[in-house]
């Protein structure tokens, strides 16, 4: 798992604007298995309308995992999620 964090600014340079009003926090992730070639951030683009369903079928080839998920044993911790395939399913 990977993520992109990136501050942009918005809007010209004029001294009368409150600056923080103009930045704003990106942290884009991404993921990828060994056997891919490079990181995608394809399945978060669905997880957070229906993170079980998502999540279960992303990590589908690790069965326990599927079961902790659908047990709401993570919550919506993708860190831990992640680190659980890892640690658990080669």
């Amino acid at each position: 798992m990977y993520t992109l964090k990136a501050n942009f600014f918005y809007g010209n340079d004029r001294t009368d604007i409150n600056q923080s009003d103009l930045y704003a926090d990106y942290d884009n992730f991404y993921i990828k298995r060994a056997d891919e070639k490079v990181a995608s951030n394809e399945f978060f683009a669905n997880v957070f309308k229906n993170f079980k369903k998502t999540a279960k079928k992303y990590f589908s080839d690790c069965s326990e995992l599927v079961t902790k998920i659908d047990a709401s044993d993570f919550e919506k911790d993708l860190i831990k999620i992640v680190d659980y395939y890892n640690s658990n399913f080669k």
